[in-house]
């Protein structure tokens, strides 16, 4: 389906990073302009844990607290250039400041005042149509800020059309998204001019930005199917590689309620003693983790597994929904001779017989 703006439409662009509204919606935020809608961006980090483009472009290895702000106000200039060159007013766009590769933190943590300063936005600007990230992107940031925006939307009863965007981790599985707008060469040329303004990003390469800059951008519908709260929820992540399922220490678990109320919790793979979380290998790449329901309310119920350290940036392990044991487990004993795995208590080892299945 093709997207069209109205004059009486009002966008309301969400982007994680500086550049993020460029190459993500730039063909968008072109088109809604053009047709005389109101536009607002809003960016939620100054995209300021970004060292090696700081390193390369500075000629210098640390970078200290002077320099980081540094890097933040250039990054926060070449975006509101990108806006200016999509036609978007300067006092239409509105940057929160959030610890950049921090959102996750202020999900779990902080998750509440967020989700009560993002409802305040879109309450104020009412908006008729919003695109935000997708909880299916790899950067944490991305799919952190999609939750949050999901019980934003919800606490506001917000009626506004909902496109959600795909940048990081995608491959072909956008190919046949729903909603697309296919660029106008007015609207492409636009959105790369927009992009390049975003130099910092390029020191590695113009073609790793422009890569995003394509003819068709494509768009998902969020989606927030609610739940029953009355039998164990589980989840099977799947690794890419072995390596990555050993790193992964900690589950964390965001509910939303159907008001937008925002839970979270953070359970610590190899510390904790909570007799409600049992975890089962399945392989060498998959791990099923069940747990008894945390709240007793309706709701969406996400998680993730997480880790101290990655090589770079983006996840291993996505929000995946939870569901239904997949087996009841006393047949799957029946199948194979395992026992339950315990959760060590500080001596970083998951205990257990592992289950693999053919």
């Amino acid at each position: 389906m093709e997207i069209t703006c109205q004059p009486d439409d009002r966008l309301l662009v969400f982007a994680p990073h500086p550049d993020d509204e460029s190459l993500a919606c730039g063909g968008l935020i072109r088109r809604a302009r053009n047709a005389g809608a109101d536009v607002r961006v809003v960016v939620a980090t100054n995209g300021d844990t970004n060292p090696w483009p700081q390193r390369l472009t500075e000629r210098r290895w640390r970078l200290d607290r002077d320099a980081v702000d540094r890097w933040a106000a250039l990054r926060t200039s070449e975006a509101r250039a990108a806006l200016h060159a999509m036609g978007v007013h300067a006092d239409h766009a509105h940057f929160l400041q959030w610890a950049d590769q921090g959102l996750t933190t202020r999900l779990v943590h902080d998750g509440e005042a967020s989700v009560a300063e993002l409802a305040r936005i879109i309450r104020l600007h009412r908006p008729t149509l919003v695109a935000m990230p997708s909880i299916h992107d790899s950067h944490p940031d991305h799919s952190a800020l999609a939750i949050l925006l999901n019980a934003a939307l919800r606490a506001e009863s917000s009626p506004a059309r909902l496109l959600s965007y795909w940048l990081h981790g995608r491959g072909s599985r956008t190919a046949d998204a729903p909603m697309c707008v296919t660029l106008t060469a007015d609207e492409l040329a636009t959105k790369r001019a927009a992009a390049l303004c975003h130099d910092s990003q390029t020191h590695f390469g113009k073609s790793r930005l422009l890569n995003f800059v394509n003819a068709t951008e494509r768009f998902l519908h969020p989606s927030m199917a609610m739940q029953a709260t009355g039998q164990p929820w589980c989840w099977q992540f799947n690794a890419a590689v072995p390596l990555a399922l050993a790193s992964a220490r900690r589950l964390r678990v965001v509910g939303i309620s159907a008001g937008g109320a925002l839970r979270a919790e953070s359970l610590e793979l190899r510390t904790s003693t909570d007799a409600g979380l049992r975890i089962t290998r399945r392989g060498p790449r998959s791990l099923q983790v069940e747990l008894q329901p945390l709240w007793t309310e309706p709701g969406w119920i996400t998680a993730k597994l997480d880790t101290d350290h990655r090589i770079n940036v983006y996840d291993a392990f996505g929000w995946l929904d939870r569901h239904p044991p997949p087996r009841d487990m006393s047949q799957l004993a029946c199948e194979a001779p395992a026992q339950p795995h315990t959760v060590g208590a500080g001596n970083g080892v998951i205990h257990g017989t592992e289950t693999i299945e053919p």
